[in-house]
């Protein structure tokens, strides 16, 4: 199908004597830069009074068979005139322009490329700031606490794909006739416009600048491109250009950073990014983290407040429970909002569920009052709550002995979907002690050490539902095992006795072909695999030395070297592998004191052994320990002291859910999760 262009070519612009008055220029700021490296010299704060100024409004309409399109003047200059002179022939004739246009049918997509050049060449005191090119069409979505109506391609609405963000100003609803001082800070009804045509109150926009201050030079020419997303049936869309602008402080200015008030950029902050560190879950109640961070040019104390809404998840609009500096720059204040997200309304998980951002500037706009409000789309992920699946072994006491002595220590499997316990070892009376029980990646056998003294220790294997047997030699000190993920290899740390098991061994499931894999310069405890069986994870050193002092080492089978991660004083103990992958990288859990040195409590840490990031922290005020990830990483069982014992919990670190496990006033100790869910 063949495309035609109609009025592909359209002005705007502004008299030498208003522009004294209220604006010129354009600009505005690349979200995908940053601003922190632009500039050196930052103004001084003046008063906060800053000209919004609306460039021209045109009115769009494609017919259905979207073949053509027409773009007609609607407004344009600043006093009440025949908006085609102005736009067309005095002083320029082509200050706006569309470049090019690709209408594709079968997408359902247009592509323009808009370009604005500066209508008054050589006049460096109409630098103009912030200039924004607003689409503004009907909309579909209404916040009823902000009283936003929001546009949305999804709900067929037309509207600009990948905006630089959304501004409230210039929407035909709230800027009638007769609202301004003047025409060009109002709506105006043109050829093929009429009062109240679009519904959208608050719409996107796409910035026109340079850095730095995202400014537009005189004579300056900037060219974006612009998407949208074609609805069924004819389409209507109403454009704006709005700017901000203020006399220099030095004119003839030569300094763009300098040379102008702060306020002479638009008042309102920049969004740069909005995070989530928890996400809510989808039971009543349950909370959840975020994090918008904006830029705002005239200081963060300028930020009277801000606004969230989500109607999916709660009703009206939340304030924040913080607002704080993070940095200063040439460009301004980089400024944190912190939310607590509340689903109140139950609502099921989901992802996407959409809110409307606002921040509210305490400055006036000198013509317009109190409009300086950033607006911003920000989403937020509901996740199921936590459905606990698959099996947990572990150590407790078994029965007493057969004359009432206390029972020896067992190891159970635990299905905690169900919550039914079943004892996996024989042992009654006193004298069995356990350490470390793990499960293999098929689930059908288990490791434990068998320790009768301190100083003798060996592994033994038990086959689920069947026997169990010995591999280690005689006269040899094996510590704590762990199964190689093919699941038929056993990785276990030997030496002579308690404080000196520097050697790593591998071994079949019979306690044949054992071979030496490396030795370490210090006493090793808990070696694990790595997922892909090319890296070992151990703690080097004794938790029960003066001081207490032991580090996470990792061996790295490719190159034969071992390296240290995640140094600090005070103890690291019990780490453990994800199975899987987690936000595209691998990820270690692990009890630590480093927090609480020289005292033992232990917390527990989530980290990235290749950046050595902390990922997650985690301390519930209890001595945490013994942690084992979950098998899709998002989860981890550990055991923690309480005042009758010790018990089992489950902590998902995505949504901060904890479930307590055991309630049984007894010894119930380190867990490790069956990786087959």
């Amino acid at each position: 199908m063949s495309v035609r262009i109609i009025c592909v070519r359209f002005a705007s612009t502004l008299l030498p004597l208003l522009l004294a008055i209220i604006a010129a220029g354009c600009g505005g700021h690349d979200v995908n830069q940053s601003p922190v490296s632009l500039g050196v010299t930052a103004p001084e704060r003046g008063p906060l009074v800053s000209h919004h100024q609306l460039w021209g409004y045109w009115k769009g309409y494609i017919p259905e068979s979207h073949d053509s399109l027409d773009l007609v003047p609607v407004r344009g200059a600043m006093i009440h005139v025949n908006v085609r002179k102005f736009l067309e022939e005095h002083p320029c004739q082509d200050c706006l322009t569309l470049v090019d246009l690709e209408i594709d049918p079968d997408q359902q997509t247009i592509t323009a490329d808009i370009q604005i050049t500066h209508p008054y060449p050589g006049l460096t005191r109409f630098t103009g700031f912030d200039v924004r090119a607003v689409i503004v069409s009907d909309a579909s979505l209404y916040f009823p606490a902000l009283d936003a109506s929001i546009p949305d391609a999804a709900n067929g609405d037309f509207t600009l794909l990948r905006p630089n963000g959304y501004t409230r100003l210039w929407n035909t609803l709230e800027f009638p006739p007769g609202s301004a001082p003047f025409v060009i800070l109002e709506y105006s009804r043109g050829r093929m416009a009429s009062p109240g045509d679009f519904t959208g109150t608050v719409n996107p926009y796409v910035e026109f600048s340079e850095s730095p201050r995202w400014h537009f030079p005189a004579g300056g020419a900037i060219t974006k491109e612009l998407f949208f997303k074609m609805p069924d049936g004819p389409i209507r869309f109403g454009y704006a250009v709005d700017a901000s602008w203020e006399p220099p402080i030095v004119d003839p200015p030569i300094d763009i950073q300098s040379d102008f008030s702060l306020s002479a950029n638009a008042l309102e902050p920049i969004f740069m990014g909005w995070t989530m560190s928890v996400l809510p879950t989808d039971t009543v109640g349950s909370t959840g983290t975020g994090t918008a961070t904006v830029l705002d040019r005239q200081g963060w104390e300028t930020i009277s407040t801000a606004y969230l809404e989500c109607p999916a998840l709660w009703t009206g609009a939340i304030e924040p429970d913080s607002i704080s500096s993070t940095m200063t720059s040439s460009e301004g204040d980089f400024v944190e909002l912190n939310f607590t997200l509340t689903n109140e309304l139950g609502a099921p998980a989901a992802r996407d569920l959409m809110a409307l951002l606002k921040v509210v500037d305490e400055g006036q706009d000198f013509w317009l009052g109190d409009v300086n409000h950033m607006y911003e789309r920000v989403y937020i992920d509901v996740l199921p709550a936590q459905e606990l699946a698959g099996e947990i072994v572990f150590n407790a006491p078994g029965p007493s002995g057969p004359h009432g002595e206390p029972g020896a220590m067992n190891v159970f499997l635990l299905d905690i979907e169900t919550m039914l316990e079943t004892q996996l070892t024989p042992f009654i009376g006193d004298g069995a002690i356990f350490e470390e029980p793990r499960i293999n990646p098929v689930g059908t056998h288990m490791l434990l050490t068998f320790c009768p003294t301190p100083y003798a220790s060996g592994v033994d294997v038990y086959e689920i539902g069947g026997g169990s047997w010995g591999i280690s030699p005689a006269a040899v000190y094996d510590g704590t095992a762990d199964f190689h993920p093919d699941g038929e290899h056993i990785l276990i740390a030997s030496g002579t006795q308690f404080d000196n098991t520097p050697d790593l061994y591998s071994v079949t499931y019979d306690g044949s072909e054992r071979t030496l894999i490396a030795t370490a310069d210090d006493t090793v405890r808990d070696p694990r695999w790595s997922p892909d069986g090319r890296r070992i994870v151990m703690t080097q050193g004794l938790e029960f030395s003066d001081p207490p002092n032991s580090e996470l080492w990792i061996y790295d089978v490719d190159s034969g070297q071992f390296f240290e991660i995640m140094s600090a004083p005070g103890v690291d103990e019990n780490p453990c592998w994800s199975p899987v992958q987690v936000g595209g990288q691998d990820l270690i859990v692990f009890a630590s004191s480093r927090d609480h040195h020289p005292g033992y409590e232990t917390d527990i840490y989530v980290v990235s052994p290749d950046t050595e990031e902390i990922i997650y922290h985690f301390d519930m005020g209890l001595q945490e320990q013994h942690p084992s990830f979950s098998p899709d990483g998002l989860s981890f069982v550990f055991s923690a002291p309480t005042p009758d014992g010790e018990e089992l919990f489950v902590f998902s670190w995505q949504t901060e859910e904890l479930i307590q496990l055991t309630d049984d006033n007894t010894y119930d100790g380190s867990p490790s999760w069956c990786w087959n869910w």
